[in-house]
């Protein structure tokens, strides 16, 4: 028998020997979906033949049988990692009709992984949709992998449009059981466009397949979860998944309890957020300290539950110098009347320098205690007070004529008169309280 027609004899054997083998992506070796590693070198009559039939490539007349030899030797090469000869070996056997549709489809599947191999992303996403073109089974490999080409790419749409296929394909998902590291390269995909629909979706699933870990470890995929809802701007759907993962026992930090409440209120449902806060201090899942006793006081406000709001304030009064505060607790002491607490408030706020904001507000407030508890000549001085920095102007003068006040001289417009001032409003005078009727100069 000639060399020529053993050398074909030979290759025909060894391709249909073949076996296919697992996917490919960049970085790892590459592995042939035809060829078999059957763990040891060729040996010196099959280097022989690759080279005579290397030579002999031109003379083979026959489409399926050229189609064939390039492929061998795609193959040959692809084992020798030497990527360039495989990749031109296999164009040109795609060159040739006559190969089987299966046939073409794995060399196209091969090629694209070969091209990954040589960061070529451009000539491997060309590969890919010449397989798609020949409407093959759908494959979620395939898929796949054009969405990491599409990804390195930069071409993100499309890298999500591929990725749709495998896990939101309409009739059916290519994949109905994703493993986990490929929903967490979806995410990073999704979200990298925007898509936080989709970014929401995949979170899902992955809670879903983590449904018998620890309160523990599912707790990012939540926050993640609330954190997409709330980027997306629906902050009705991050209340609704918050409080399923608050309901869940997931541990939540601080920060998580506040923007819980925080949601409840943005919601119109203060009370229930006051309750969860209330709930938390009492139980020990968040430290009690000002900050967190002003939220409960603002939430029971906002519920329209004054007292509880005003016991919220009573308790934080007790260790807090927050000003604005303490002026808070001296308005709804002045709304059920009770008027020495109110003074008492208003003059624990104003024992340090006021903001400028602030000081209108606590003359006001002063003023109206001192009517009420019978000295209308302070009185008189604090609502004078009260319009010489804005803020106040009007309720103050009100007050004034109410009282029917003297105007304020020119002397009294200079400056504050009294304990409640800011920096720039340094007080001239130190006001006596009702039982000290005369001002002292400081």
């Amino acid at each position: 028998m000639r060399p020529c027609l053993l050398i074909i004899l030979f290759t025909s054997l060894l391709i249909t020997s073949l076996v296919t083998s697992a996917r490919v992506l960049a970085g790892e070796q590459y592995t042939s979906r035809l060829y078999i590693d059957i763990e040891q070198d060729a040996t010196e009559n099959v280097a022989l033949s690759v080279s005579e039939l290397e030579k002999k490539l031109d003379t083979l007349q026959d489409d399926y049988t050229r189609a064939s030899a390039e492929k061998f030797l795609a193959q040959h090469y692809a084992a020798e990692k030497d990527y360039p000869k495989a990749i031109a070996h296999l164009e040109d056997a795609l060159k040739h009709p006559g190969m089987a549709d299966n046939s073409r489809r794995d060399m196209l599947s091969d090629l694209a992984r070969l091209y990954v191999l040589q960061k070529d992303y451009d000539n491997a996403a060309s590969a890919i949709n010449r397989y798609l073109d020949s409407k093959p089974p759908e494959n979620a490999d395939m898929y796949l992998l054009l969405a990491q080409i599409n990804y390195k790419n930069k071409k993100y749409v499309e890298s999500a449009a591929a990725l749709d296929k495998v896990l939101f394909n309409k009739a059916a998902p290519l994949q109905k059981t994703p493993p986990v590291d490929l929903l967490q390269s979806a995410l990073a995909i999704y979200y990298s466009i925007g898509n936080y629909e989709r970014s929401t979706q995949v979170i899902q699933q992955l809670l879903e397949q983590s449904i018998n870990d620890s309160n523990e470890k599912q707790a990012p995929l939540w926050q993640q979860w609330i954190s997409l809802e709330l980027k997306a701007g629906k902050n009705a759907e991050a209340l609704t998944v918050m409080a399923l993962a608050w309901e869940k026992g997931i541990p939540f930090r601080d920060q998580d309890i506040l923007l819980l409440c925080d949601l409840y209120a943005l919601n119109k449902i203060p009370a229930r957020g006051a309750r969860v806060l209330e709930t938390a201090i009492k139980t020990g899942r968040v430290a009690s300290n000002s900050k967190i006793t002003d939220q409960l006081f603002r939430l029971w406000l906002q519920a329209g539950e004054r007292d509880k709001a005003q016991q919220a304030l009573e308790k934080a009064a007790q260790t807090s110098d927050d000003q604005e505060l303490l002026l808070h607790l001296a308005q709804l002491y002045m709304e059920k009347e009770q008027w020495q607490p109110m003074q008492d408030m208003v003059l624990k706020a104003c024992q340090g320098t006021l903001p400028d904001k602030l000081v209108a507000r606590a003359n006001l407030f002063l003023g109206i205690s001192q009517f009420k508890l019978g000295d209308t000549e302070l009185a008189r001085r604090s609502f004078i007070n009260a319009t010489l920095i804005g803020g106040e102007n009007e309720k103050a003068g009100q007050w004034l004529a109410y009282i029917k006040a003297a105007p304020a001289t020119e002397g009294e417009k200079i400056g504050i008169a009294g304990p409640c001032s800011s920096a720039s409003t340094k007080s001239i005078w130190a006001t006596a309280l009702p039982d000290k009727k005369q001002p002292k100069q400081k």
